[in-house]
């Protein structure tokens, strides 16, 4: 669906949530299928988004399995590249998720955030991968964004 150009942005942000459950409930039947899943959801951003629901949805796939299998999604980050440039996507990837921690929605969403970028600093011993060094000045901010945020959306239930 999410290759799919005829199906809309509401449905691929609905199969985007299909597949952050499956990755969170059934961690390790979908192991195998990481690499595939996470190739299919950054294509997808790649693309033009209308709805900035669909980009952080698909974002969302991503952190979530950043959070089940770090080690894994970080390899497979490191391995794949933004087309046409040949930019690697995990630098970028790590930009763009930390930026947009301001625009994360519900209490759920901001959990998973926290707990994707606890993994992934916990993977971490001694100096930050290239990755995260290119990026360093805006984890605290993020996890701030990602912390504030989920105190106002439990006051606001």
């Amino acid at each position: 669906m999410l290759e799919n150009e005829n199906c809309g942005e509401d449905a691929q942000s609905h199969a985007c949530k299909v597949l952050e459950v499956m990755v969170l409930q059934c961690k390790d039947t979908v192991s195998q299928l990481l690499p595939r899943i996470i190739k299919t959801v950054l294509e997808r951003v790649t693309k033009t988004v209308k709805m900035k629901l669909c980009r952080s949805m698909c974002l969302q796939v991503v952190i979530a399995a950043l959070y089940v299998n770090p080690i894994g999604v970080i390899e497979v980050l490191e391995k794949l590249t933004m087309p046409p440039t040949g930019e690697p996507v995990c630098s970028q990837f790590f930009s763009q998720w930390f930026k947009q921690a301001d625009c994360v929605r519900g209490v759920h969403n901001r959990k998973i955030g926290i707990l994707g970028l606890v993994s992934v600093l916990g993977r971490c011993a001694g100096p930050l991968p290239a990755y995260l060094a290119a990026c360093a000045h805006e984890i605290v901010p993020a996890f701030l964004a990602l912390f504030s945020g989920l105190e106002k959306a439990y006051q606001s239930r």
